[in-house]
């Protein structure tokens, strides 16, 4: 019906869709009720947001590729510092194949 309208909406799950309308009433009714001076929304969902304000300062500014990867190399009985090597070898190897990268792209 009227969700498949929404702009944005192929982003959300089809499983979801049918949801945001009583989604939509319960937001409107806490809004009502507490008069927010502002609301933030997670891109990555509200658990994740609240986990990440548990972890430490140091946590948070963690690269989570990086972290990752660190992760899976001590889990596969490899050094840690594999990860970074990695890293460093493929930014050399685009370089020399001409392949310019962003930032994000580059991490």
């Amino acid at each position: 019906g009227e969700v498949e309208k929404v702009r944005g909406i192929e982003g959300v799950s089809k499983n979801r869709r049918s949801l945001l309308p009583y989604g939509a009433l319960v937001l409107q009714e806490i809004m009502t009720a507490m008069q927010p001076s502002r609301i933030v929304v997670s891109a990555q969902g509200v658990r994740e947001g609240f986990l990440y304000s548990l972890l430490e300062a140091a946590e948070q500014k963690a690269d989570p590729l990086i972290s990752a990867a660190e992760e899976l190399a001590l889990l596969r009985s490899r050094s840690v510092h594999h990860a970074h090597d990695l890293v460093e070898w493929t930014g050399k190897a685009f370089k020399a194949f001409g392949i310019d990268e962003t930032e994000d792209e580059a991490r």
